[in-house]
């Protein structure tokens, strides 16, 4: 409560004098619902508050064990890229020794008079080789030196300048479609180009001279659909 007093006075002949007080009791029912009010504000923001804090805590634990996790892996993925690295050009000095014998060969022997035609696909087949172990080479030295997006417009053009001629002397016409501008894809462009010449040369094993070899490519939505038939 808060009490109140009031005096009261009398005057009479200029003279003035208490003769009373008045006591008034007045409870503050706003004033104390406000004050609980207030008290259960700041225990609810205490409350809300610290479990903020507690997320925030646990979300940002969360996100450096995730980029340690992914630095790691990162680190193990470079050590085996080295490794390989390595391994490649172990190998590739070792096939490209016998390579320079067999192209040397099939030089001589075709200025000996050999079979020009044979001899000649011998040396395509050893040039495409040694591209391939370049490409290859080139690719594990450093992989992150590579985009990984594709361009199927570029990557198709190559594969046909790559095979245009070897089909043609083997007498298997060869036709590349492509149906409008393809643009690009999600996928390492050397690999992309890997994939095309492995179906390339497999078409080539499989078919005999006369027979036809057909590269479509197409645009379809989201996708792209290459066909070699």
């Amino acid at each position: 409560y808060v009490e109140n007093y009031l005096p009261v006075y009398d005057e009479e002949a200029g003279v003035r004098r208490l003769v009373a007080v008045v006591e008034l009791y007045r409870n503050q029912a706003v004033l104390f619902a406000a004050i609980r009010d207030g008290r259960r504000l700041v225990w609810a923001g205490s409350v809300a508050g610290g479990l903020f804090l507690f997320a925030t805590l646990i979300w940002f634990v969360r996100r450096a064990e995730r980029a340690l996790r992914e630095q790691q892996g990162r680190l193990v993925e470079a050590e085996a890229l080295a490794i390989v690295g390595e391994v490649s050009a172990a190998v590739a000095h070792s096939i490209r020794n016998p390579l320079g014998s067999i192209r040397s060969t099939a030089e001589l022997q075709l200025e000996l008079g050999a079979d020009r035609a044979a001899m000649g696909e011998i040396m395509r087949g050893v040039d495409r080789v040694d591209v391939l172990v370049s490409t290859l080479l080139n690719y594990a030295a450093d992989p992150t030196e590579h985009a990984a997006s594709a361009d199927l417009d570029t990557v198709i053009a190559a594969a046909q300048l790559r095979f245009e001629t070897e089909f043609g002397t083997q007498g298997k016409p060869f036709a590349v479609t492509v149906k409008g501008p393809l643009g690009c894809v999600a996928a390492d462009p050397v690999l992309m180009a890997q994939v095309l010449d492995s179906l390339l040369a497999n078409a080539g094993e499989a078919t005999v001279a006369g027979e036809a070899i057909q590269l479509v490519a197409r645009r379809e939505s989201a996708r792209t659909v290459v066909e070699v038939r």
